[in-house]
């Protein structure tokens, strides 16, 4: 079974990865188109995702699914190598992503906070409130940088699996701290359902989710610094 799936539940084909000599790890992992209607394949309903709701995500089951061999991507046994490469570049992507979220909610809350006056002033003279923005900005610019070098070396062909993934995830987590902080500084106007705020908010956690959790991403980031050829 394979569980959050991007329109799973409305796809007529997808590419799997499964391993075809169980027990030995990425290397029996190999890559396979199944079609909708193969034998033993089926698709769940969508499930009910807090964001993203632009495309339904559900759950794939395989019961006996048998496929030809034509039906087979590449070598045997090559998948992984594959699908690695595919996440590195889908990474950096996913950054540009998160940015866009990230600074769609730091203009609003600044926007606010020039107009929103308190005690005969507007709020971004309180320090609470332009420090918390200042903070915002300056995750996003930094992520900004690692997601621009990224990107430059996946255009020069050279290695860029580490900052892929330090991309995606100083991405992914500046947005959600300048969502958060849009949403503080806008107090009860950006809890309610008519804000833009709240929406951001709900698609800034799943850049956090998808393509690799935050945490994946530190297990290759640390994986890279500790390699007998890392660089810091």
């Amino acid at each position: 079974k394979k569980r959050f799936i991007g329109n799973g539940p409305v796809l007529d084909l997808c590419t799997v990865f499964a391993t075809v000599s169980p027990g030995s790890g990425s290397r029996g992992i190999t890559a396979f188109v199944v079609e909708r209607g193969d034998d033993g394949f089926t698709t769940g309903p969508p499930l009910p995702k807090m964001g993203s709701r632009c495309f339904p995500a559900g759950e794939l089951f395989f019961e006996e699914c048998f496929l030809p061999d034509d039906r087979r991507i590449g070598e045997e046994g090559k998948g992984f190598r594959g699908l690695m490469q595919f996440f590195d570049r889908a990474r950096v992507q996913l950054s540009a992503n998160s940015l866009g979220i990230g600074r769609a909610a730091l203009e609003h809350a600044v926007a606010y906070a020039k107009e929103r006056r308190a005690f005969d002033q507007p709020i971004h003279q309180f320090q609470a409130v332009a420090f918390r923005l200042v903070d915002a900005k300056m995750r996003l610019d930094q992520a900004r940088l690692l997601s621009r070098h990224a990107a430059r070396l996946a255009d020069s062909g050279k290695p860029f699996a580490v900052e892929a993934a330090q991309a995606k995830l100083a991405a992914s987590e500046a947005s959600m701290f300048a969502t958060w902080a849009a949403c503080q500084t806008l107090a009860g106007r950006g809890y309610l359902r008519d804000s833009p705020v709240q929406k951001w908010f709900r698609e800034a956690k799943l850049d956090e989710i998808w393509d690799g959790t935050s945490d994946i991403m530190r297990v290759i980031i640390s994986r890279g610094m500790f390699a007998p050829t890392g660089t810091i």
